[in-house]
């Protein structure tokens, strides 16, 4: 992945991909020269392994972006409803991705300081952790096949105790109903995960095995998977009975984040949402990139709000989410606020444009503005309270979330070019 450090003499050919233009004047070298050695200059790779592809990105130690790769990797869809990757696969991609972002950086043997993951979040992987190799397809956040199985514990009456314990909604879009549906109906997996010779893990988990040797996982990651006590930080004895006595020797040990400070002058660096996010006081960024780079947070923020809507978060983020589910790759999300109403659609690959209204209490002159599917649902499923408020001044001005209970929790939103 690396190439051998070169003789000072020839420099350094490191370019800024994507944040630059050509006509910029080229970068520096900024390795040191110390007694006529040149040391390295300290790069970080960020591994973002998504839903259809794997993107790697490469930042040198002033948040330079100075290489990029991605590729896309196989979708499998069995039945109606059923999605599936292959595990392997997304291994194989993101490890030549990785490779390719690296000499796209030009990066020396010894420059590579730390490794980064943010991932597609609920789906499931079960693999041998002897072995390394997977023991059936991973099964991803978008796949329904526990939507029977979630009627039937809400039936049971289970639903307020897992909204209690984990905070989320019963739903199989998260990961209880995927494990429990693998463990019956895959031949001997049961018996393999409580012998130690099967393992469950997230996306995140299984990039981090296969690059270390480790079965692990933060509280982020964990918190999606309807088995973890968020209030604990622990998985849940009863919650793992109830979604089919999944074996807790199969999950990931948990490793904790420790953030750098609390006063609003320090600058934390922690995991919310499955996302490294940068926080100042309560006002918190979330670590995706606009425009190749790392905005500061103050720069972007306006003094006033044109539209500030309370809004029912359940039911915007269960309409994002179907909307979502549908919209074509790299379908902006459209929000339309009319009197009184707020319409959300994107572009599908099959009936075209889908959209579903909802009521808020929005008045004034109609306007539209887009998101990124992701980034918006990211920020509406880190508050934690019933309601949120949107704080939106125009369609091309970032707005805000905001948690309705007045908590002071922020969520930086950016807001997509729409091609109208």
């Amino acid at each position: 992945m690396l190439r051998e450090a070169r003789d000072g003499s020839r420099g350094l050919d490191r370019r800024a991909k994507g944040s630059r233009s050509i006509a910029d004047p080229p970068l520096q070298d900024t390795r040191r020269a110390v007694g006529g050695l040149w040391h390295a200059c300290p790069v970080i790779l960020a591994i973002d392994q998504g839903t259809t592809g794997t993107t790697c990105l490469v930042f040198d130690h002033e948040a330079e972006l100075v290489g990029r790769a991605y590729r896309e990797f196989t979708q499998h869809f069995p039945r109606p409803g059923w999605v599936e990757h292959d595990a392997a696969e997304i291994w194989a991609v993101t490890r030549a991705v990785a490779g390719e972002a690296l000499q796209d950086a030009d990066c020396a043997v010894g420059e590579l300081q730390a490794v980064g993951i943010t991932n597609q979040r609920e789906t499931v992987c079960v693999w041998d952790p002897h072995t390394g190799e997977p023991l059936h397809h991973a099964i991803v956040w978008q796949d329904r096949r526990g939507a029977a199985r979630c009627d039937e514990l809400r039936l049971q009456g289970h639903e307020s105790l897992i909204r209690t314990r984990t905070g989320l909604v019963l739903d199989p879009y998260f990961s209880g109903t995927k494990i429990e549906w693998l463990l019956d109906q895959v031949p001997g997996l049961r018996e393999r995960a409580r012998e130690g010779r099967a393992v469950f893990g997230t996306v995140d988990s299984w990039i981090i095995f296969k690059l270390t040797g480790e079965h692990v996982t933060e509280p982020s990651n964990a918190s999606r998977t309807l088995l973890f006590d968020i209030a604990k930080g622990a998985w849940d004895p009863e919650l793992l009975a109830l979604f089919g006595d999944v074996p807790a020797r199969a999950l990931q040990e948990l490793e904790r984040i420790v953030s750098s400070g609390t006063t609003p002058e320090t600058i934390e660096i922690g995991v919310r949402a499955n996302q490294v996010v940068f926080r100042a006081g309560d006002v918190v960024l979330s670590s995706r990139l606009i425009d190749g780079q790392f905005p500061n947070y103050r720069q972007l923020l306006p003094e006033t709000y044109e539209h500030e809507l309370s809004i029912a978060g359940d039911e915007l983020i269960g309409v994002v989410r179907r909307i979502s589910l549908m919209a074509q790759k790299n379908a902006p999300l459209r929000l339309s606020f009319s009197e009184g109403e707020l319409t959300i659609s994107a572009q599908t690959p099959d009936v075209g444009e889908a959209s579903e209204p909802m009521p808020v209490p929005f008045s004034g002159e109609a306007f539209e503005i887009g998101f990124n599917p992701d980034f918006l649902r990211d920020g509406l499923e880190s508050v934690e309270s019933g309601d949120v408020v949107l704080k939106l001044i125009s369609p091309l001005r970032p707005g805000l979330i905001e948690a309705g209970d007045g908590s002071g929790f922020l969520y930086l939103i950016m807001p997509i070019r729409l091609n109208v």
